[in-house]
């Protein structure tokens, strides 16, 4: 039992120390400018369009990003949002992974 506890208590300090650290982890990486435009993909579907997104900060419960702009390929459209909050439960998101 004591080593069940030991392993589980690892395992998830190691996952949120991961999820904590990604923003740096993809910065140093190299691997968020292909996530930006996989997302700015997603919202416009001109190509060339981008996406900044400046001091994002992930916990155990939110993710905050302080400067988002989205500038479409034909300049026709410019989202700048100031600040962006989005708030989840953990528990529910690991209960019920599979709905949207």
């Amino acid at each position: 039992m004591k080593k069940t506890l030991v392993i589980f208590s690892l395992i998830v300090t190691f996952l949120g120390l991961l999820i904590l650290s990604a923003p740096t982890l993809l910065k140093i990486s190299g691997l968020d400018g292909p996530i930006k435009k996989t997302l700015a993909r997603a919202v416009f579907r001109d190509k060339g369009a981008k996406l900044s997104m400046d001091n994002i900060h992930i916990g155990l419960g939110e993710i905050h990003i302080d400067t988002l702009s989205i500038i479409s390929a034909r300049q026709g459209v410019q989202i700048h949002i100031a600040g962006f909050d989005l708030q989840y439960s953990l528990y529910k998101l690991v209960r019920i992974w599979n709905l949207p």
